[in-house]
């Protein structure tokens, strides 16, 4: 989470946790409205509230061919993403 302190990004993770948004599937099925309050003390909650949503959905929609990737293709696939800088590709790539 840029231009956020740590504290906040913990805090909008305990809530995503707290109603159960930690899993790709619970994060596709949830209301815009319930993702948003869950982050809203990492800051510009509207706009990550879709950049999350457009992020999984991404995700799922490519998660088979995602495995088979090298890590430049997939580096290169995630910076391609809206809100996915050069620090999250490189975090992300380190989890997928």
């Amino acid at each position: 989470m840029q231009n956020t302190r740590w504290e906040n990004v913990e805090l909008a993770i305990q809530n995503l946790a707290r109603v159960g948004l930690l899993k790709p599937e619970a994060m596709l099925l949830a209301s815009i409205d319930l993702i948003s309050d869950c982050i809203r003390s990492a800051g510009f909650h509207r706009i990550k509230t879709q950049r999350l949503k457009a992020l999984t959905e991404w995700f799922e929609g490519n998660h088979q061919r995602l495995v088979g990737l090298d890590r430049s293709e997939l580096r290169r696939d995630l910076l391609a993403q809206a809100g996915i800088g050069p620090e999250t590709a490189d975090v992300l790539c380190m989890y997928l």
